[in-house]
Formats: C-alpha cells, structure tokens, sequence
C-alpha cells in the first residue's frame, strides 16, 4: 500500500533570493506537504544555505549548471532518464516550481488513484457556455488531427488534455521508461534550433505508441487537482471548490482572482 514516504516533493529553484511570491508558495508547500520528502533541485554552484537555513526540511539534489541556464535547457532535465532514476525509491513525484501553491493536503489520495500523470488541464482561452462533454472533445481533437494545419493539430490537439507540468504528479517508473524509449526524439524535439515546445506539450503530442502514454483523468477531474488556464470559470466549474493546489498564481493574467482566494485561505 502507497504511503507518503513514496511520494517526493520536488521544488526548483535556480537562485538565491526568492522574489515575495515565491517565498509565499515555498512557505505554503512546506507547511502543507511536510510530511513528505521535500527536495529542491537546483544548479551545482548555487549557494542556497541561507535558504535551507530558514526551511530545515528540505533536502538538495544539483545537477550540472546548464540545466537551469534557460527553460530549453530546464526541459531537457525533466524529460531525461537521470532525472527519474535520482528519485527511483520513490514512486510518484510532485513538480512543485515555485509559482505553484497547494492549498491542502490531497497528494497521497491523489497519488493512491494510479494515474501517470496529472496537471492542469489545458482549456480555451476562451470559454463560453458549458464545456463539452467528452465525445464531444474527442471529436474536435479528431477534426483538427484530420483536416488543421500542423500548427492547429499541435495546438488544437492538447486542448482540454492534462495538463500543466509546473504543478503536476507523475508516476516515476513511467517517467523513466518513456524518456528511455524516447531519448533520440526527444533530443530532436528540443534540438536548440528548432521551434521550443514546453516539456509537458511534448508528453502528450509526441508520445504515440500505446504502451507509453501516459494514463491521466478527465479535464473535469483534473481541476480538482490543480487550476491554470481559464482559473475563474474553472473554479465556477468546480462548484466553488478550490482545487488541490494552482499554477501561475501570482502571474499578471490570474492574480486578480487567485490573490482574493489565497488571502482568505
């Protein structure tokens, strides 16, 4: 049977003085989740000790500067095999970057329900009316898979998939064995000079064959585990429920609605 000891908290952090709102998302991680590992990866050479000074939970993980020198380059981290394999005694483990925020303690349920993956989920820009149910998503998905432009099928495709990688849960032995299977391409996917896709775009665009997807719930279950895109109708969605935590909360298009939430929890 699962138990917090399986699953691990990891935090990046690529500096030494953390801006006001992250200090208010690292402060809230550690308080609600510390009753699990909570570990920060980070550059090499980054001194951190006044940091771990203030948090004595947190362990350190480094990994070679370049990593963290842009998001390119944080991406290939996070899609490779060595990654995964420096958390293998854990079985699940949360991405926790520092514009995230948990608003209580549901990761080993979470956890405990054996999806392989799970973030928030990517709605419209737009949303208007009632979402559509979910013959009907896969219909759309179908219709731009047949007849979009490349750009359209790339974009249009992961519409209402799941999800989100700054906040998300992932099932690390699946982790290890789809970057194992897919090294080459994925050094091909982010190859410096082609177009970036971010590492969570490319789990569910690329990844094609049957054994290697990665099991995840539906959009509407999935914005009780965490809420992006769209925050304010996903909230109404949710029947006014916040979920178990939030991405980009402090970013300029969705702090108006997350501020008024998280200064009342």
């Amino acid at each position: 049977m699962m138990e917090k000891k399986d699953i691990v908290v990891v935090i990046p952090i690529y500096k030494a003085t953390l801006t006001q709102y992250e200090e208010m998302s690292l402060n809230q991680c550690v308080k609600v989740l510390a009753n699990y590992s909570l570990v920060v990866i980070k550059p090499t050479s980054l001194d951190i000790n006044e940091l771990l000074s203030q948090y004595s939970l947190l362990k350190v993980e480094n990994f070679p500067d370049d990593c963290f020198s842009n998001l390119r380059a944080y991406n290939k981290l996070v899609l490779s095999e060595d990654f995964y394999q420096r958390f293998v005694d854990y079985q699940y483990m949360l991405i926790f970057q520092l514009d995230a925020y948990v608003f209580r303690d549901e990761l080993l349920d979470w956890a405990k329900r054996g999806y392989d993956y799970i973030g928030a989920p990517w709605l419209p820009e737009r949303l208007e009316g009632k979402m559509g149910n979910g013959k009907c998503i896969l219909l759309k998905r179908f219709f731009y898979r047949l007849i979009g432009s490349p750009k359209l099928r790339r974009w249009k495709y992961f519409t209402y998939e799941v999800g989100n990688g700054g906040f998300s849960l992932r099932n690390i032995s699946k982790m290890i064995a789809i970057t194992r299977e897919y090294k080459s391409k994925i050094a091909q996917w982010l190859d410096d000079e082609k177009p970036f896709y971010p590492e969570d775009v490319l789990l569910f665009v690329e990844i094609r064959k049957k054994q290697y997807r990665l099991r995840t719930p539906r959009y509407d279950k999935a914005l009780q585990f965490s809420m992006e895109v769209g925050a304010e109708w996903a909230f109404n969605y949710n029947k006014r429920q916040l979920p178990f935590g939030c991405h980009a909360w402090y970013h300029k298009e969705y702090y108006p609605f997350w501020s008024r939430l998280i200064k009342k929890d």
